[in-house]
């Protein structure tokens, strides 16, 4: 006789509570209430999520005693990894600014992203580089504490070795410019490697259009890579002038640069890769 009370017993619906901490709701719940479905598909029971403005940690399952226990079972070992996933979340949060000088902002990005987002998979981090209204020198490092920081060594390590670098300014007339850069700046990439220099053309908001800057580690690539360029410039105009298109004006001699100034190349390919 009691063995089937007990089983009769076993068939009535019944409802139990669990407590689950409402931060979590959304997560248990699931894109389109996704989750809660497959839930009560699986135990074949109903399960009550309160409401937001209920402000209630308690979710109630109803349905066979057997069926209810087991869900509440895997509801509890769901809460255990959705506190490991937001306590990962709350460790990746970490962040740091570095401060970096503008003009050494597209060095850091690299052609198309290459050098940040290499960056970003070795350290497992997120790089942001600042938007209008915020320090225009400020690079926002988030994730791990331990990550954060082997990020911030390496960019500290490459401004050192930019700061280190030798700067000269040299006036090239603009309708020469074009020349130089070559299509998709095919040509100033091989001048760079050509020379082992970095050459920074004038962007389009510059006081002095003609200014181009060029960087690098031994003054004599420098030189060498002047010469080249004001050669080319000496032979352009007078193809221009034969053609009676325009007289070029003499440009100054190159000189070291001694103070440094932020350059700018608008419309690059990098800055759709910019966060």
């Amino acid at each position: 006789v009691e063995s089937a009370k007990e089983e009769l017993l076993s068939l009535v619906p019944a409802t139990e509570s669990v407590e689950f901490p409402r931060e979590h709701h959304r997560s248990l719940i699931g894109r389109g209430g996704e989750g809660i479905r497959k839930l009560q598909g699986e135990y074949n029971v109903s399960v009550h999520v309160p409401q937001e403005k209920e402000e209630s940690d308690t979710i109630t399952v109803t349905g066979l005693t057997e069926q209810v226990a087991k869900c509440i079972e895997h509801i509890n070992g769901l809460l255990s990894s959705y506190e490991n996933i937001a306590e990962e979340r709350k460790l990746r949060s970490y962040s740091e600014t570095v401060i970096v000088p503008h003009e050494y902002h597209i060095k850091l990005i690299g052609r198309k992203g290459a050098t940040v987002n290499e960056m970003r998979n070795k350290f497992d981090v997120q790089i942001s580089f600042p938007k209008d209204g915020q320090n225009p020198e400020g690079v926002i490092i988030t994730g791990l504490a331990e990550n954060v920081a082997k990020c911030k060594e390496e960019i500290d390590k490459i401004v050192k070795d930019l700061d280190s670098l030798i700067h000269w300014e040299v006036e090239i007339h603009p309708a020469v410019h074009a020349k130089f850069i070559g299509t998709g700046g095919r040509q100033l990439r091989k001048l760079n490697d050509d020379y082992d220099v970095d050459i920074r053309m004038p962007g389009k908001n510059d006081p002095n259009p003609s200014l181009v800057l060029i960087s690098g580690k031994s003054e004599d690539s420098i030189q060498n890579c002047i010469e080249y360029m004001k050669q080319q410039e000496e032979d352009f105009i007078a193809v221009m002038e034969e053609r009676n298109q325009f007289v070029a004006p003499v440009a100054p001699a190159a000189k070291p640069k001694t103070e440094r100034k932020a350059f700018e190349i608008h419309g690059a390919p990098w800055e759709n890769n910019q966060e």
